[in-house]
């Protein structure tokens, strides 16, 4: 688990999805994670200025991380799919039959993977 700690820690990128989300997270090593909205306009290839970052502790735990808000309504869970040097894959339970796959790549910075001009 402490390596798994260590290894999330630093900025990923998610890969856009199909309705433009590509959100950047930075894991620190205090236990918080900070989540930078982006959205991507694919047509004119342009991305949204980020909104005030979500701010959250998280707790990593038998293969998931686990987000804790100050309001647990949003509190959710992440299964860690495949963590890697420079890849990261998080699965998301939408209902109990969906599931969402996000795929990010480490990042040196808070930057969006849209595609842009």
């Amino acid at each position: 688990m402490a390596n798994q700690n260590q290894s999330i820690q630093g900025y990923w990128a998610m890969q856009p999805l199909n309705n433009g989300i590509a959100n950047v997270v930075h894991f620190d090593q205090n236990n918080t994670s900070t989540l930078y909205s982006f959205q991507c306009d694919f047509k004119n290839k342009t991305a949204s200025i980020p909104e005030p970052p979500e701010v959250s502790n998280y707790v990593i735990e038998n293969n998931s991380i686990h987000l804790i808000h100050k309001n647990s309504e949003y509190n959710q869970t992440l299964n860690i799919k495949k963590l890697e040097k420079n890849r990261l894959v998080l699965e998301q339970g939408i209902t109990s039959d969906f599931k969402l796959s996000l795929s990010y790549q480490r990042v040196d910075r808070v930057k969006n993977l849209c595609p842009t001009l």
